[in-house]
């Protein structure tokens, strides 16, 4: 590929599970330490993702690592790397209209906020990617928003496992790798689909509202939405399940997003086929009216659900134990939430387009007030008899605006 490949279509037709795969081998050899692994894979994601000859590739790769290099044993003047980012991009032929230097510096600038705000790093990290693909590909921010949250999200994640991991940093990060490796897929998945041509075409299977069964869909983009979140919780899977599967008490602990809970059909002894009527909100001033069937349930290992109403789609919740009751600092938990809808209420479809971002913090607002209410909620489970310790026990955090609605009984 040369630099007078039009950017229409620079840098668009990669595989985005195999770049997937190549980046998180990129992020093992870096933490890990092993320079020339990470250069041959670079050489290697720069063939991918540009469509670069080999030379292109290898001297792009040569500029860019050493720039990553020096900025790894950095404390500070981060600029100085710029000048190694620029001559990069610039090997790979990005087209003559796109700014090469204003691309070095958002890509600078994704290194520079996972060092300066650490674990936490995640949405504002994501917020950056954003930005990065916008100028690579001339296109808005608010179109790889969603790519760039869930790459922002694997690094958060790989930063927090590293930090809690017994092995280090540098050890095989079986906790919080996989989660790693999902979540960079679906941010590939995203962006590719992001940058298709005409009405983007979803190659996620939507389940049928009805059956939960899954079926091919062609989708016009604006009002689908992806989320995934990783809650980790200082409880077994078993505890965890236990408030997650018992939908009629989620008005109770969860009341900022859950107004009113019914239950009209229980479902089987696992809770398949239950189906649960739902009134809920984020922070946003509306509310959500709609009906989920649980479709696949394993307990403790998770659940799936069908939405339909003011959301058609699927979620699904995966829980998986790191550490157990015997481990020093009690047993923890992952829990993963994969939520992939299309929003048919009034104003989120046609809204979408211009507010998706808005919407998509909405979706993140509710999903942290839920990690505090749960931590809440477990703390309560444990104190049960103690009046003392549970009068010492805040009440979850209430919705953002008052309303009328009935508790979940």
């Amino acid at each position: 590929m040369t630099g007078r490949r039009a950017a229409a279509g620079w840098g668009r037709d990669f595989d985005p599970d195999r770049l997937a795969a190549i980046e998180l081998r990129m992020w093992k050899a870096y933490y890990r330490r092993q320079p020339l692994r990470l250069l041959a894979l670079l050489v290697q994601a720069n063939r991918e993702q540009a469509r670069a000859s080999w030379p292109r590739s290898v001297v792009a790769a040569c500029f860019l690592a050493r720039a990553a290099a020096g900025f790894g044993r950095s404390t500070g003047d981060y600029d100085r790397f710029l000048p190694d980012i620029v001559r990069g991009y610039r090997a790979l032929g990005l087209p003559p209209e796109v700014d090469a230097g204003t691309v070095a510096r958002r890509e600078l600038r994704w290194w520079v906020v996972r060092r300066e705000i650490g674990p936490a790093a995640g949405e504002a990290a994501g917020d950056v990617i954003a930005d990065l693909y916008a100028a690579i590909y001339g296109v808005p921010s608010a179109d790889v928003a969603e790519a760039g949250r869930l790459r922002g999200l694997a690094a958060e994640l790989r930063d927090r496992g590293a930090a809690e991991d017994p092995d280090g940093p540098h050890g095989p990060g079986r906790a919080y790798w996989p989660g790693v490796a999902r979540l960079l897929r679906d941010s590939y998945r995203s962006l590719a689909a992001a940058l298709r041509p005409g009405p983007a075409t979803s190659a996620v299977a939507a389940p049928d509202p009805a059956t939960g069964s899954a079926r091919a869909r062609t989708t016009a983009a604006p009002n689908d939405y992806h989320f995934v979140t990783t809650w980790r919780l200082p409880a077994t899977r078993d505890e965890v399940i236990d408030i997650l599967a018992d939908a009629s008490d989620l008005a109770r602990w969860w009341p900022s997003v859950y107004l009113e809970v019914d239950v009209p059909e229980p479902g089987d002894e696992r809770g398949v086929g239950r189906v649960v009527d739902l009134h809920t909100k984020g922070w946003l001033p509306y509310t959500l009216r709609w009906r989920f069937r649980v479709t696949e349930s394993s307990p403790p290992d998770g659940f799936t659900i069908a939405a339909e109403g003011d959301f058609v789609g699927r979620g699904v919740w995966t829980l998986r134990e790191v550490a157990d009751a015997g481990t020093p600092g009690g047993p923890v938990t992952d829990v993963e939430y994969d939520w992939r809808i299309r929003a048919e209420k009034g104003i989120l479809r046609s809204m979408s387009r211009v507010m998706r971002p808005v919407f998509g913090a909405n979706h993140r607002w509710a999903m942290a007030r839920g990690e505090e209410s749960i931590r809440l909620e477990l703390a309560r489970r444990r104190a049960a008899g103690d009046a003392a310790i549970l009068a010492a026990i805040p009440e979850p955090p209430g919705p953002t605006f008052p309303h009328g609605r009935r508790r979940g009984r």
